[in-house]
């Protein structure tokens, strides 16, 4: 099958979807399908991790920071990629392409020459009420042509249960089919000892304020008065990292929180097990890629009963949900886990089980071929 799969981030200069794309890429690849891409890049913040045997097709955009998009540079990925998809389609027998988002990506598929059957990955921001932090005052101006692109789509797939809920409010009367992010398990070393004492946190977040890492330190702040010898390192970037910065040395968690800046996601996946609790309480994340890195490495969760965390993480089975924006639930969580060594490693073998079981690239990688093949033999009715 010639898979041709678009999308304006990609890893590492992104969130979930760009790293989403590089895996079902990959993994498609692997399985013998030919698999091309279409990606925005901005070359200020390094150079992309390109796929061998995958010939990919580069947009150049400026971002705001290497994991933050700006208006600006959502348009000028528009308006490249327009006539760059429309050459494309035009000169190769592609039998489908994937748009990751429908705003703004799915916008290229009015430059698609042939009739070539066309798929919407919904990711969140591009669901209308899903989200309201981020680019408000786009969304209502472009929803009318969201609902054209979701319209002519052969078909629309979104992450979470939650999201595709979202999404039949907004188009009760356009099927919507749940399929997660993938994950290389393999790519990630899983904890092979666990310890007896619970002291070393760990979170891995863009530095935004829907992640929420400002609450995420006071609470542990507040914890840490009672248990000395806890830690938590932050690992990321973003806007907030200043002010988070000044945050910690302010009010004198400087010996016990760390904050780490970016990481190449390669080292991630090697030093997570070296922690004892992965702790993020997120209210925005439409799936959340880090969580099931985070399982894939062995470790306990404690997340907030939210969006996509809410359906990835299974309470008092592979971690801890809390209410969301809520210390004093926080709080409680952080102390259960201090304080039930016993929990945590049972609850991280869990995490493990379930990544292979729901989340495993080859999984999620059938489910998107199933799925082609499905518009294809219906000719896209």
């Amino acid at each position: 099958m010639n898979i041709l799969l678009v999308n304006y981030e990609y890893k590492p200069q992104c969130g979930g979807a760009g790293f989403a794309t590089y895996n079902l890429a990959k993994e498609l690849s692997r399985q013998g399908h030919h698999v091309e891409l279409i990606i925005g890049w901005d070359y200020r913040f390094g150079i992309p991790e390109l796929l061998s045997g995958v010939p990919t097709y580069i947009v150049k955009l400026r971002k705001k920071s290497v994991h933050e998009s700006s208006p600006i540079g959502v348009l000028s990925f528009v308006m490249k990629g327009m006539p760059l998809i429309s050459r494309l389609t035009k000169k190769n027998d592609y039998d489908i392409i994937q748009f990751f988002f429908s705003i703004p990506t799915g916008l290229l598929n009015y430059g698609i020459r042939r009739k070539i059957p066309y798929i919407c990955s919904l990711r969140g921001i591009d669901v209308p009420s899903a989200r309201k932090d981020k680019y408000t005052f786009l969304r209502n101006i472009l929803n009318i042509v969201n609902r054209d692109i979701v319209r002519r789509a052969f078909a629309v797939t979104a992450l979470s249960n939650e999201l595709a809920g979202w999404f039949n409010i907004a188009y009760p009367d356009i099927p919507v089919q749940v399929i997660p992010n993938g994950l290389d398990h393999r790519l990630f070393v899983s904890k092979k000892h666990y310890s007896k004492e619970i002291k070393k946190f760990v979170t891995v977040a863009r530095l935004i304020r829907c992640k929420n890492i400002e609450l995420s330190i006071q609470v542990f702040k507040k914890v840490h008065e009672q248990y000395s010898d806890i830690t938590l390192d932050i690992i990321g970037d973003g806007y907030m990292y200043e002010k988070l910065d000044e945050i910690i040395r302010k009010e004198g968690m400087s010996e016990y929180i760390t904050l780490k800046g970016y990481i190449d996601a390669s080292e991630i996946a090697v030093s997570l097990c070296e922690y004892d609790v992965f702790y993020l309480l997120t209210v925005a994340d439409s799936f959340g890629q880090v969580f099931i890195e985070a399982m894939a490495c062995g470790l306990p969760v404690i997340c907030a009963d939210i969006g996509g965390p809410k359906e990835i993480v299974v309470d008092q089975i592979t971690g801890i949900k809390v209410i969301p924006d809520d210390i004093g639930s926080s709080e409680q969580a952080l102390r259960y886990a201090i304080e039930n060594p016993d929990k945590m490693q049972e609850y991280g073998e869990n995490g493990y089980q379930r990544v292979l079981d729901e989340y495993s690239i080859e999984s999620v990688a059938c489910k998107h071929v199933d799925l082609y093949q499905r518009v294809l033999e219906s000719g896209g009715d």
